[in-house]
């Protein structure tokens, strides 16, 4: 078992500390590696809470979009490796045409794309979410 705070508090403290009483003390031209240190802290923070969740999710999403398509490759030996492998087999598809308007792929291509996305500015900037809201 694991002692408290655990990593995901470590990380939100750690950012808090970082924003509130080291970034004030900064000249205005030193904030910006400190701000993208902050950043990369909340990302880091929303990653761990999600857990593998999203990782699994995409992963469906194209097993389910490529199935009978996909080019035999070695099996891959983690489930983001194999995301990864799955997710340029999806760009390829795209290039080729085979996902255009016209076809039958669009809709469901178009739906986990735009998952994926979802999903990204989740992790990297709710706040840009809560602008839309």
């Amino acid at each position: 078992m694991r002692d408290q705070p655990d990593g995901v508090a470590l990380l939100d403290i750690a950012r808090q500390v970082l924003r509130e009483d080291v970034l004030p003390l900064l000249q205005p031209d030193q904030r910006l590696p400190v701000l993208m240190v902050v950043n990369a802290l909340g990302i880091a923070e929303r990653q761990l809470r999600a857990g593998d969740k999203p990782v699994q999710e995409q992963l469906q999403g194209l097993q389910d979009l490529l199935d009978g398509k996909a080019v035999p490759v070695e099996l891959c030996q983690t489930p983001q490796a194999e995301r990864l492998r799955l997710g340029r087999q999806l760009g390829m598809l795209i290039r080729s045409g085979k996902a255009d308007p016209s076809t039958a792929l669009h809709a469901p291509v178009a739906v986990h794309l735009r998952e994926v996305a979802l999903q990204t500015l989740l992790e990297s900037n709710p706040k840009y979410l809560k602008k839309g809201a």
